[in-house]
């Protein structure tokens, strides 16, 4: 094997894309073929990411046999005073016979760079169907902190459906100035993430990076914020977005937080409705994320119509893991 430490062109990691053998993140939801997917990520890979950021291993015949996109994450740095990484994309070639020994080749080379560069912890998403890497990260060690869900719910007969009729007994509007920090105040007291349970991180520098998202969200990272009030009671907030992948525009809610003393009071149906209602005559559905473990949350997205089109094991890996 022959490692590469040069960024590819898009087409050249569209093209290795197509011909991996993992599930690509998003491949699961409705009417989006595996080219058109290997496209979306392509673009992102290649836009975002420098030189140093890919290994591709190539066989004794120049043929692609794996790829792997890592890079630090100077936010999550910053906020939660450990040195993080994360590995965007770890991949094989379909036809490869040897899985476990290119996914051992590309972790190697990983690590390798960050602990020469002092990081602490390296966060990978794993598809629940790689069975080899999974059993592999295993092998050394290293277990899944959560399981992570996508899901997905098509705009296709929404105003038939239960839950996306539209409700007009609570108040919808952006926040105004003066309340964002009641939006925080909010988030910091009912979000769940598994960052909280990971041992290495204090729960004080995890709640200001939770801070630090809202208030990004707010200052433009997404589209649209919206605030649900019941009189002048501020009751939750959704915030939401637009992908366009391939020339398909879907919507994808970043965050949707109901105060506690609210909720299985209509809140968040209500912010999902009005998501729905300003979306669905621009994009095709809705996808969105939670935690296995986020029973409520789960049952809640399920009763709205929401199904799972793709499961994750989250990994936090500890650069004292040897391979």
């Amino acid at each position: 094997m022959r490692v590469i430490s040069k960024k590819p062109s898009q087409q050249q990691i569209e093209e290795m894309l197509n011909n991996s053998h993992e599930t690509l993140y998003l491949e699961g939801i409705k009417n989006l073929s595996r080219k058109e997917i290997s496209r979306y990520h392509s673009k992102i890979l290649h836009r975002d990411f420098k030189d140093d950021n890919f290994i591709i291993l190539k066989d004794r015949n120049g043929s692609f046999a794996g790829m792997a996109v890592f890079h630090n994450l100077e936010w999550d740095t910053k906020y939660l005073r450990q040195n993080i990484a994360r590995i965007e994309l770890i991949t094989t070639n379909k036809k490869a016979t040897n899985r476990e020994g290119i996914y051992r080749m590309l972790l190697g080379e990983i690590f390798s760079t960050c602990r020469a560069n002092k990081v602490r912890l390296v966060f990978l998403r794993n598809s629940i169907n790689n069975r080899i890497l999974n059993k592999f990260l295993t092998s050394i060690g290293t277990y899944p902190l959560s399981v992570l869900l996508n899901l997905y719910r098509s705009f296709d007969g929404m105003e038939d459906k239960k839950g996306f009729k539209k409700k007009t007994y609570i108040e919808i509007r952006r926040p105004e100035r003066k309340e964002h920090s009641r939006l925080e105040e909010i988030m910091l007291d009912g979000f769940k993430n598994r960052l909280l349970y990971e041992p290495l991180l204090n729960v004080t520098d995890v709640r200001n990076l939770y801070r630090q998202w809202i208030r990004n969200d707010l200052k433009g990272r997404v589209k649209e914020v919206l605030i649900a009030l019941r009189g002048e009671q501020i009751t939750g907030f959704v915030a939401f977005d637009q992908l366009n992948i391939d020339g398909k525009k879907y919507g994808f809610v970043d965050m949707i937080v109901v105060d506690r003393r609210f909720r299985k009071k209509g809140v968040g149906t209500i912010l999902v409705n009005e998501v729905a209602e300003r979306l669905r005559k621009i994009t095709k559905g809705i996808f969105l994320g939670t935690e296995l473990d986020n029973a409520e949350a789960l049952n809640f997205y399920m009763c709205l119509g929401f199904c799972i089109t793709d499961s994750y094991y989250s990994y936090h890996i500890k650069l004292d893991n040897k391979i």
